[in-house]
């Protein structure tokens, strides 16, 4: 998920009409390990690893914790966030 994608769902005022969160219904992300969508409010998002996602640095997503653990171990990750942890201070270094 690029910086635009998520400071849009971060501030989607700044970007839309929308009215603000309420507006969004669903948010997937692809797990890195399984390739399979799942709920972006529920997953678990490994920061500042040596893997590069789509789009350069990103935060690369699972559906489950233990896998994120073991990622960020074997990856030299800095942090797990859920959705609600990301902030566009967060995102912006990986512009």
């Amino acid at each position: 998920m690029g910086e635009g994608h998520v400071q849009g769902l971060l501030q989607p005022e700044e970007i839309s009409p929308l009215e603000g969160d309420s507006d969004i219904r669903a948010l997937f992300v692809t797990d890195y390990y399984t390739l399979t969508l799942i709920n972006g409010y529920e997953a678990f998002y490994v920061l500042g690893s040596d893997v590069y996602g789509p789009m350069g640095k990103e935060l690369i997503p699972f559906e489950k914790e233990a896998e994120a653990r073991e990622f960020m171990k074997d990856h030299k990750g800095k942090a797990i966030l859920r959705f609600k942890d990301v902030t566009p201070e967060i995102i912006k270094p990986l512009d």
